[in-house]
């Protein structure tokens, strides 16, 4: 069945990128900053849709800027969504935290949805239109969660992609692969070298198409390698022991609070992702749906990022996604009335 949406395509992705999306960024995308409370710049951007459906809010991945989501942003626009979207503090067009640039450090995860709340404050309230949806995705999925925990008010509904709510163990045993990285994170903390690589990690390498764990589209990811190439303030390498521990917890934490999430959620499940855990996801979906209302779309074949994929699974992620905020839009209609001249709390 053809999509009610209008979606982009790889087949004609640079032209496509010519001759509608680079002007739509030059003409009607804003981009902006501020300062977190302990003084790092948070790059962001946005885009205003006139007679917007709704307002989404996107969480990147790790690694991930704005400039990344040029034709993610661009397909919301076109389909009667705003956007905003944040560059998490050390990546992205962000300040960096410690000293090596390249080096994937956070001091706690708390400190990413710290900064998520001040720009929904402070930048996305003030000026979005219609009803608020978050989503985000791999690492932006559990800052996007644990937000959703601590502010079970802010958002209408939220879609997650491939979310990071447990690493992909990899060949190591399940059973194995959590304990056996906090022993090798504990070794580097009583050494002080938490900020070292962790084990296989390195500078950013402009990897080839073949054999990525990424995506099985060659134009979309040559597209963004080509864009990090041309823009070295994106790049960013490997994660640090000490990253990996905040992770970690963050993730237990997320695991001990599901029961304060009250936004009606879908999960987009890479089934062949190899970086994150699909059990995990899946675990995490059947507590959720137990507890309310929690949807899920498994793309079999797809890799990590499907934002990004073929236009098949990608056109598949996105129309479900979309299709999710406008059935919770018209929900909040027969609740409200007219979903398009408010926003919607449970105050409402």
């Amino acid at each position: 069945m053809p999509s009610p949406y209008i979606l982009t395509s790889q087949d004609t992705l640079e032209e496509q990128f010519s001759q509608q999306i680079e002007p739509f960024w030059q003409s009607s995308v804003s981009t902006g900053s501020f300062d977190s409370d302990d003084g790092v710049s948070i790059a962001y951007a946005y885009c205003l849709c006139p007679d917007a459906k709704a307002t989404v809010v996107v969480s990147p991945g790790r690694t991930e800027g704005y400039l990344k989501y040029k034709e993610f942003i661009f397909d919301l626009y076109q389909n009667g969504f705003s956007v905003f979207i944040i560059d998490h503090r050390g990546q992205g067009l962000s300040g960096r935290l410690i000293d090596d640039p390249q080096k994937g450090f956070v001091d706690d995860f708390q400190h990413y949805v710290d900064d998520l709340h001040y720009f929904y404050h402070h930048v996305v309230a003030p000026k979005a239109n219609g009803p608020l949806f978050l989503t985000g995705h791999s690492m932006g999925g559990t800052i996007a969660t644990l937000y959703l925990q601590q502010n079970p008010d802010d958002f209408v509904g939220a879609a997650m992609s491939a979310p990071l709510y447990g690493f992909h163990p990899g060949s190591i045993p399940v059973f194995l692969a959590k304990p056996v990285s906090w022993v090798l994170i504990g070794l580097k903390i009583l050494l002080g070298q938490s900020k070292d690589y962790f084990i296989g990690q390195h500078d950013y390498r402009h990897e080839p198409f073949e054999g990525n764990d990424l995506t099985h589209c060659q134009p979309r990811y040559h597209h963004f390698r080509e864009q990090y190439a041309h823009e070295p303030a994106l790049q960013l390498g490997g994660i640090t022991f000490h990253w990996l521990a905040t992770a970690l917890r963050a993730i237990d934490r997320l695991y001990d609070k599901l029961e304060n999430i009250k936004t009606p959620m879908l999960i987009i499940q890479s089934c062949d992702d190899p970086i994150v855990s699909i059990r995990a996801q899946s675990r995490v979906h059947k507590r959720l749906k137990e507890l309310g209302e929690c949807q899920k779309i498994e793309l079999h074949g797809a890799k990590h990022e499907v934002f990004f994929e073929t236009d098949l699974m990608r056109n598949t992620a996105i129309g479900g996604m979309l299709g999710f905020f406008e059935e919770t839009i018209e929900g909040l209609k027969a609740l409200h009335g007219d979903a398009k001249a408010r926003r919607f709390t449970e105050e409402d």
